[in-house]
């Protein structure tokens, strides 16, 4: 939770209390970067209008820094066209109009968090994806090895066998051919 003002942020913090989230604050843009740059954070949930750096800058470099990081703009600030500006920018996933309800500020951030959680999830099991396409391509390629292996193996007691065989069928021609003369 990014504000300027204490009482929003205790505010916030009530609400946000039943929930079970673990809420960090911060009272301005370069504390919200600090805490951002020390640890993973899943969602930042900034007010637009604060003294140095506004929530747009924050969420735009947020947007630049943490990609993955969720990012919502919470602002009483009645002029449209800064506000979408701030949404273009900072890529952010939604605003709240101050002053906001508590049960649809809940609400909004439980789905955003919930979408965040599913996409790490896709990429998760992406990355598992294709790290185990590339060990079944690997022991694939090791089959084939061995399978090429044996199968030379194979051809050569083949070629063994045959010329045992040719001997052994030699050795028949000679023994019928020396009892013939015995006989004669």
């Amino acid at each position: 939770l990014v504000d300027d003002e204490p009482n929003i942020l205790r505010a916030l913090r009530r609400v946000l209390r039943p929930t079970g989230w673990e809420v960090l604050e911060a009272p301005g843009g370069a504390a919200a970067l600090a805490i951002l740059d020390s640890r993973p954070v899943d969602l930042v949930l900034s007010d637009m209008r604060m003294p140095g750096m506004d929530g747009a800058a924050l969420l735009h470099v947020v947007h630049q820094r943490h990609p993955e990081t969720v990012r919502m703009l919470l602002t009483g600030y009645a002029d449209m066209r800064a506000t979408v500006d701030a949404v273009n920018r900072g890529r952010i996933a939604r605003y709240i109009a101050k002053p906001w309800n508590d049960e649809e500020l809940v609400g909004a951030l439980r789905d955003a968090l919930r979408i965040k959680h599913l996409e790490d999830e896709t990429r998760r099991l992406h990355a598992l994806t294709v790290e185990q396409n590339a060990a079944l391509h690997t022991l694939n390629r090791t089959l084939e090895d061995r399978v090429r292996a044996r199968t030379a193996e194979l051809e050569q007691a083949m070629g063994m066998l045959e010329a045992a065989h040719g001997e052994l069928k030699r050795n028949f021609h000679e023994s019928v051919r020396v009892f013939t003369g015995l006989l004669e």
